[in-house]
């Protein structure tokens, strides 16, 4: 994986040659001894960023549902990196959802 492109609004599923082009210039920019190199395979894809961040939370009663919903998403080309302490803060929410009340005798 050479690089990618951060593009807010566009939801283009199809490969840009000006794009590519872009990214080679970066690449070789750092490492010229990557002139020449093969492209192995080509991919497009989509990471949808939240202004503000990722949106970690639960909600109670959504609109016309009984069971609660967490949302655990809008992380854009961070959501691998960030996945693990997501995951953590979405295991705290679940747990919220199971605790009992306390005892006042």
């Amino acid at each position: 994986v050479l690089g990618g492109t951060v593009q807010p609004g566009n939801w283009s599923r199809e490969w840009s040659e000006a794009d590519e082009l872009g990214i080679w210039e970066r690449v070789l920019a750092l490492d010229p001894r990557l002139a020449g190199a093969p492209v192995v395979r080509r991919a497009v894809g989509l990471r949808p960023a939240r202004r503000g961040g990722p949106r970690v939370e639960l909600e109670r009663s959504p609109a016309g549902c009984a069971v609660p919903v967490i949302h655990n998403y809008g992380h854009g080309g961070a959501g691998v990196m960030c996945s693990w302490g997501c995951a953590r803060n979405v295991v705290c929410l679940v747990s919220t959802l199971f605790e009992q009340p306390k005892s006042r005798l």
